[in-house]
């Protein structure tokens, strides 16, 4: 039951302060954890498939990002941070590539993924910072923004949010009910669903 963080010490206590008092933390988290275990079996396909689909690349024009690609990349990466620590020294290449994606941004992931019209990443302290990389990269994502042609998303952004989203909705009670309601479960379940097998991997 490691997936979606494992229900380790921050995670539950995180997860405590949106339980009522009385409940109990443990069962909810275990019931979660089953529900989104049983979503990753009935999912179709493997990760590199939900990669491809999700993600974005650039060969000289966008297209969607390919099997050999994500491997070479993998390798890429594993070769520029192994020495950092026997933990990713251990790794395979495809899960280094994965645990990057997570700590990027949506135009890091596209400078990651090759297209060539992306900032660079900036070389001030101040300007490294999620806060500074947004003034950065404003006016690249205005541009992507006003072209009508989405590139790649903000992934640890949107599954975080999926997960807490649905994590919240899962313990409150069942008298929550009604369009908007069962809206935020659908909007919420899709989004999870849609990075699934990447958030397991990470986490």
């Amino acid at each position: 039951e490691s997936c979606l963080g494992g229900a380790d010490l921050k995670s539950m206590e995180v997860a405590a302060l949106s339980v009522k008092a009385g409940q109990d933390v443990m069962k909810h988290v275990h019931g979660y954890v089953k529900m989104v275990a049983d979503w990753w079996e009935q999912k179709e396909g493997t990760i590199l498939d939900e990669l491809c689909t999700n993600l974005r690349m650039s060969d000289g024009a966008a297209k969607y990002l390919d099997t050999e690609t994500i491997l070479f990349l993998g390798m890429k990466c594993k070769d520029m941070c192994e020495h950092r620590s026997e933990f990713l020294r251990a790794q395979w290449p495809l899960a280094i590539f994965c645990l990057r994606l997570y700590t990027q941004q949506d135009v890091d992931i596209d400078r990651m993924l090759m297209f060539n019209d992306v900032p660079d990443f900036p070389t001030e302290d101040t300007e490294q910072t999620p806060e500074g990389r947004d003034r950065v990269y404003s006016a690249y994502r205005k541009a992507r923004k006003a072209s009508g042609c989405p590139r790649n998303p903000m992934m640890f952004g949107i599954g975080n949010l999926a997960v807490r989203t649905r994590w919240d909705m899962f313990i409150s009670d069942s008298a929550d009910v009604g369009s908007e309601a069962e809206d935020r479960l659908k909007q919420a379940e899709d989004r999870l669903k849609q990075y699934l097998k990447w958030q397991v991997l990470i986490s």
